[in-house]
Parts: structure tokens; sequence; C-alpha cells
């Protein structure tokens, strides 16, 4: 009576043993899911475009005649000089060198020369000073005297002032008028006129129309403030206006306006001493608003180019792709932006592995 329970029992185990032991094993966890992308050959960067404008800063006046300052850019000259202008050659802002043209008086010409001292008097024999050794200086740029600046204005330098005259169809004497030069501190310089300088207006004292420009306007963007927030100085800017195209840098952020507004103030390129160069009279004294800037946020880099999703940092220290193989490649990133990212250490056609996000 007591076997039959236990044959019983015995054979359920052994039942329950070899289900166990006959099942087919069960399927170790699977990889994450993942797609294969062909490394590509391709360029990445990021950008995006706003308007610069650019305007000539507070210029400096320079003031002859009289020793007077002319003040703002559009003022008409304080006094007025021996004459009526009669010809203008200088238009706009303009480069001038020692002895150029800037504009007719009486239909002679008033030229531009370097010097500190304002040409204030008439000057003759007899006179000594400052102003008559920059008068000498200039007589020997133009190739009118050979002997060094004295300063004192004696028979030679009035016969060199006679030939001077002569060949600028100046009527020719021995005297040197305070109205046929302007003298500027430093050339060449850019200069222009000032807007009561005009064909039949009287003539200005000495260059109390002209002012000093400096080498290059002022350019600024105004960031809105989702840009703002991704601008840096330092960074590259691309500027075009009229078919030039100009490169540059943020060289300087204000502070952030109440609705967040920034504005940068552009320098010129590593290496450049200017944004504009030999360009800049592009930009007319009133200023210009519009150019084209393009702002680069990521510079564009060439070469093998795989999605950012397939870049691994497994102990923190380098990146790495994993090709379908699953080898691990290390990489160095040159530049992402977008999704992508152009990187070295892997072959172009190699496809890596690109995990699948989790739904």
């Amino acid at each position: 009576m007591v076997a039959l329970p236990v044959a019983l029992l015995l054979g359920s185990g052994l039942g329950w043993a070899g289900r166990v032991l006959l099942a087919p094993p069960t399927a170790p966890a699977s990889e994450a899911a993942f797609t294969l992308v062909t490394v590509s050959n391709d360029s990445v960067g990021r950008s995006f475009s706003l308007n610069a404008s650019a305007s000539w800063r507070a210029a400096s006046t320079t003031s002859t005649s009289r020793g007077q300052d002319s003040g703002s850019a559009d003022s008409p000259p304080p006094t007025e000089g021996h004459g009526v202008v009669t010809h203008i050659w200088l238009k706009g802002a303009t480069t001038v060198e020692p002895g150029d043209p800037l504009y007719a008086v009486n239909l002679a010409p008033v030229v531009a020369a370097e010097g500190a001292v304002p040409s204030f008097r008439d000057l003759q024999i007899g006179s000594t000073g400052a102003d008559v050794r920059q008068v000498q200086e200039l007589l020997r740029a133009a190739g009118h005297r050979t002997s060094e600046a004295t300063g004192v204005y004696d028979r030679a330098t009035a016969n060199e002032v006679y030939a001077w005259k002569k060949a600028h169809d100046i009527p020719p004497d021995g005297v040197f008028e305070a109205v046929r030069v302007v003298f500027i501190p430093k050339l060449p310089a850019r200069v222009a006129l000032v807007d009561a300088v005009s064909v039949g207006a009287p003539a200005p004292a000495g260059a109390s129309g002209v002012r000093v420009l400096p080498n290059e306007p002022s350019f600024s963007i105004m960031l809105p403030a989702g840009q703002a927030q991704q601008v840096r100085t330092g960074q590259q800017v691309s500027l075009s206006i009229e078919g030039a195209q100009w490169e540059a840098t943020i060289g300087e952020l204000g502070a952030p306006s109440e609705e967040g507004e920034v504005r940068a103030i552009l320098a010129p390129a590593k290496g450049e001493e200017t944004i504009c160069a030999k360009e800049c009279d592009l930009i007319p004294l009133s200023g210009a608003s519009g150019i084209d800037a393009q702002i680069v946020i990521v510079p564009r880099a060439s070469g093998p180019v795989v999605p950012t999703a397939a870049l691994r940092l497994p102990d923190g220290a380098r990146t790495e792709v994993v090709d379908e193989a699953g080898k691990a490649i290390p990489v160095t990133i040159k530049a992402s932006a977008g999704g992508l990212a152009v990187v070295d250490g892997v072959d172009i056609g190699t496809r890596v592995k690109v995990p699948q996000e989790k739904q």
C-alpha cells in the first residue's frame, strides 16, 4: 500500500527533471538595437546670417587758419578764407598723400601736407617757426627743395615757393598763403570734407573744412537675444557688400538690453590691421547698414563624417565609434554641428553602429 504513492512521487519528480533538462536554453539578453551607417566624406559647420552696420566714428577735425576747430562734421567752417571754392577733387572718404589736391580756391588747388602746426598765417621772407619748417618739408617732398628744412623763410625758400606755385597753376610769387595748404598730423590719412564745403561756397579757413577720419569705419552687429547666447569674442565673421568680401572677428560684446539684444563690435581678422583695407571707400560718410554678415559658430571642417549618436565615451577619456563587427575605433572630433561630426581615425566607407533611441 505504501509503495504506490512513492512510485507515483518518483515518477512525477522524474518528469519535472526531464522537462527542465531537455528544454532549450533561454536566449541571452539581446544587444541594444542599432542601425549601421556608412562613414562618408563631407563637411560640417554652423553659422547664421545677420545684418551688420558701419559708421565712421567721431573723427578729428583739422584746424588751420586762425587756429579754430570746426567742431561737428556737419557744421559749417567757423571762418572764411580768401576766395571761393571752384572745384572739388576730394570725394567721400579718401586716403590722401602729401601734395594731393583736395579742392580748388579761385581755380588754384589746395593741397594736403603733413604737419602738426596749423597753417594760421601767410609766410614770406623773414618768417620763422615750425609752420615754415612744414612748408619746407612740403617743398622737399614735391622736389622743389634739396636742402634740409631750417624753419627760416629765406630767399631760397621764396624761390622754391615760386616754382611750386607755378607747377600747380597758382599765380606764382614768393609768398606762401595759409589757404594753399591743409596740414594733417600724419600722412597718408583718410580725410573727408565737411558738408559746408561745396563749389561756389566761400573758401574754408585753411583746413577747417576738412576732417581726418580713422583708417576704417567701425563695424558692428546687433544680435537678437536668441543668437546672442551663441556668440563669443574671437568668432569669425564674413562680411559682404557690393561684391567685396571682408573677414572680421567678434571683438567686443556689449551689455544686453532689456530685450536681451547685444551689440557686437567687430575687429580685424587675425593678422590683419583693418577689416575693409583698401575698399573702405565703399562705406559712405553717412555710414552703411544691411551689410550681409555670416557669423561662424562652428568653423567648417571636412573629412570623415559620422552621426554624433555613433560617438561613445566608454571611459570618459577617449571618444570612439564601433564598426559593424563590434570593434571599437578611437576617433578625434574636428567639428560637430547639426547631429553630425567630422572625425579623424576612421576610414571613409566604414559601417559604424548607431544606437537606436528607446521608444
